[in-house]
């Protein structure tokens, strides 16, 4: 299991995310992008994020739509790798 910032990273089924990991004491949420024709994976950290954002994300039926709807764009985002 991949570890960034001291918290685990899990596999996820998605054709644009590799990986999620979420420390819930400082609320951040981390997401590893899968890489892209010249573009490798890259790795984001989303903060403030509520406890139910990670869940309702990890829970979704399709994780990328979820990212793309309640994630991206709502929170404060720093590219860790």
């Amino acid at each position: 299991m991949t570890e960034i910032e001291g918290t685990p990273l899990r596999e996820v089924s998605s054709s644009m995310i590799a990986k999620v990991g979420y420390n819930a004491a400082k609320r951040h949420l981390f997401v590893e992008f899968k890489g892209s024709g010249r573009q490798g994976p890259s790795t984001w950290r989303y903060d403030e994020v509520q406890p139910s954002d990670y869940s309702r994300l990890t829970a979704a039926a399709s994780i990328g739509k979820e990212f793309l709807g309640s994630i991206r764009g709502n929170f404060p985002a720093h590219k860790v790798s």
